[in-house]
């Protein structure tokens, strides 16, 4: 029986985390009330039990906190649900367990509903399906979020400022939706999502300028060993890439690809020293590269292509060892790995150490 209202899916999650909150015996198995839940869930739900690795599982006789995608704490009481990849259609309300993970399933509709201010929920993936509308801003309600994946759906709306008291937030995927506007949240003053890792903001209609507090207040960016990344590529945004940047000292992947941001690449990027992959490509940005870029030496990727850079490439331990086509299409850039400028008097060439060397015919008279 396939979904015919994602407010009766609501439902039956609102009245599972209701039931966590009122009931408390010290209990090892799946409650009763938790199982019958779950079930009526599941026959609610339009699925291929063909393909099904988990819902197909999900039976009477069995205690569901066995059940395949289903986690319980001590209690008995369900408090994570993982449907991904189940082919499951139809719609879906949001959910205040603890963890719901419904990534890549063929969900439509909006996300409805109301999320209580007793919400426990701290990893909610909706990502890969067919879902609408807006972003609820109830969700405000789950203080205790960690990982929020709504990337690859059709949402829109404007960037959810209303999700800045999140504070423990350290993913946010938005990506490939339909979200507009800027990004400044403004009148929020406040150190917005200070644990926050992963921001991915790509293939969207997002616009205006990269506000620079948007990464000076990112503390989780600053410090620790875990992987970290900024992704901003395939929108609208315009402006000068903020210096702040070279604070978010931990960052790994750093994409602002396919926008219209203009003016100089920062020399504060050169404070980026575990930075791995660099993708400035498809803007308008102009002057030379910073010196301080030769400073990296845990790239992997670079890509500056078809932006309006000039002068000399800085030689270093690790930008001569990139291909042509990391740089081609700056019309003024020259030298190694670009063919070499036909002048008859060549500059002279910014190295990584702040001295200036004369080009390939130095110590010939």
């Amino acid at each position: 029986m396939r979904i015919q209202s994602v407010t009766w899916f609501f439902s039956i999650i609102i009245t599972l985390t209701i039931l966590c909150f009122i009931i408390t015996p010290v209990h090892s198995q799946c409650l009763e009330d938790q199982k019958s839940l779950l079930l009526q869930l599941k026959n609610g739900l339009q699925f291929d039990p063909d393909s099904s690795a988990k819902l197909v599982n999900w039976t009477q006789s069995n205690d569901c906190c066995q059940w395949n995608g289903v986690t319980c704490d001590h209690f008995g009481r369900v408090i994570g649900l993982d449907l991904n990849t189940e082919s499951i259609s139809g719609g879906t309300g949001v959910v205040t367990i603890r963890v719901l993970n419904l990534q890549n399933n063929n969900l439509t509709g909006n996300i409805t509903g109301t999320f209580p201010k007793c919400c426990a929920l701290r990893t909610l993936d909706l990502s890969e399906n067919l879902l609408e509308g807006h972003v609820p801003k109830s969700l405000a309600n789950c203080a205790n979020a960690e990982v929020l994946n709504l990337g690859i759906n059709n949402i829109y709306g404007t960037f959810p400022c209303f999700l800045a008291n999140l504070s423990r937030l350290r993913v946010l995927v938005l990506r490939s939706n339909k979200f507009q506007g800027n990004i400044s949240c403004r009148g929020i003053h406040n150190n917005i999502w200070p644990n926050l890792q992963i921001i991915d903001l790509a293939l969207n209609n997002f616009s205006g300028i990269l506000p620079p507090k948007f990464f000076l207040q990112r503390k989780g960016m600053m410090d620790g060993t875990n992987a970290k990344s900024d992704h901003f590529s395939n929108n609208n945004f315009k402006g000068e890439i903020p210096d702040t940047v070279g604070d978010l000292k931990s960052l790994y992947v750093l994409n602002l690809s396919h926008n219209s941001l203009t003016g100089s690449i920062p020399s504060s990027v050169g404070n980026l020293t575990q930075l791995g992959s660099l993708d400035l490509s498809w803007n308008k940005l102009d002057g030379s590269i910073p010196v301080t870029l030769a400073r990296l030496t845990f790239l992997a990727v670079l890509n500056l292509s078809y932006d309006q850079l000039v002068g000399m490439i800085p030689r270093g331990p690790q930008l001569q060892t990139f291909l042509e086509t990391s740089f081609i299409g700056n019309k003024g850039l020259w030298g190694a790995p670009l063919t070499p400028c036909c002048k008859e008097v060549e500059p002279t060439t910014p190295t990584v150490d702040g001295r200036q060397s004369n080009t390939d015919e130095d110590g010939i008279n």
